[in-house]
């Protein structure tokens, strides 16, 4: 946990993995958002891309536009995906 904290993350993305998983359990004692079981997030996301993580929607956006958040209907025109799907 104490290495975590010095990293300063800002979310995570995992392809596995659910709400009792330990990057979910470890996200959320951290305060941090977390989408765990994307299945296929790692395939599509390269290293040094910007990423909006929305726990609380669900919804991941990988390089959005300047003007974009999850909460607009940008996300759904970028490569975003749900939580839920």
């Amino acid at each position: 946990m104490i290495l975590f904290k010095r990293h300063h993350f800002g979310g995570f993305v995992t392809d596995v993995g659910g709400v009792t998983s330990h990057t979910a359990i470890v996200a959320r004692s951290l305060g941090i958002p977390a989408l765990v079981g994307l299945h296929h997030a790692r395939q599509a996301i390269s290293e040094g891309e910007l990423l909006i993580v929305d726990g609380v929607q669900g919804v991941l956006v990988v390089n959005p536009d300047r003007w974009c958040s999850p909460s607009t209907a940008c996300a759904s025109r970028r490569s975003a995906w749900s939580a839920r799907s």
